[in-house]
């Protein structure tokens, strides 16, 4: 059978309904995870992985209008994130749900095959992307500017998570979920190379032999190497 989830589509803003109607690029629909919530919390939430191709060709139907929640917009192919994210999908597409974050998206309502824990989604309503812009705008990208390499999304898969809310508490929450999903600490490079073998191997040496006695003492000094930089927080 089908499902509804019976929540208002009307528009608090005036705004232009978007609805995706998965069926058209998927006819089975989009296999996902319902994820358990309390009644209280009004919300609906699925994860699911989304091909490539699909997520390009929904930014390409309905643009910005998908971003509207998100805090931060395409920045161009320029930019080292998204000089990455083309790299990844020229050299190694098999490998991008590996490597990539996947989105955070809300909804007002979808329409799914009723299959308990594990339904497929057919259609999202007022889909907003509130964390991922960045990825789906560098793939519509990539199937626009890569004619020759178009075909590399079809091996693309994109983690995605989606929480339904009522269109009345959308407003409220909508920035709320997208200011929390994109809280989080800067990472440089040096704390990926940090966990280059020469710096493990370092550490230990640090940890297990001591330093030569100071000038005019008896007793050997420790040291330390330190290999990774402190962070008394993390979101």
């Amino acid at each position: 059978g089908v499902q509804t989830c019976a929540l208002p589509i009307s528009s608090g803003q005036g705004k232009e309904e978007i609805e995706i109607d998965l069926t058209e690029w998927m006819p089975n629909g989009l296999p996902a995870l319902r994820v358990p919530s309390s009644i209280e919390s009004k919300l609906e939430i699925f994860l699911t992985v989304i091909p490539g191709s699909v997520l390009a060709s929904i930014y390409d139907r309905f643009g910005s209008r998908l971003l509207e929640g998100n805090v931060r917009s395409f920045l161009t192919a320029k930019g080292r994130v998204n000089k990455g994210i083309r790299a990844t999908l020229l050299q190694e597409p098999g490998k991008f749900l590996a490597y990539n974050n996947g989105l955070s998206t809300t909804a007002t309502g979808v329409t799914s095959s009723d299959q308990g824990e594990n339904p497929r989604l057919q259609l999202i309503r007022n889909l907003q992307i509130v964390n991922g812009g960045q990825t789906t705008a560098s793939l519509f990208a990539f199937m626009r500017g890569e004619v020759l390499k178009k075909q590399n999304l079809e091996a693309v898969s994109v983690q995605m998570k989606l929480i339904v809310l009522p269109q009345d508490e959308s407003d409220a929450m909508v920035p709320d979920i997208a200011r929390f999903a994109n809280t989080q600490n800067s990472v440089q490079d040096s704390d990926f190379f940090s966990n280059s073998p020469f710096h493990v191997r370092m550490e230990g040496i640090s940890r297990r032999l001591n330093a030569g006695p100071k000038a005019g003492m008896v007793t050997t000094s420790r040291w330390f190497y330190e290999r990774a930089r402190d962070r008394k927080s993390v979101v």
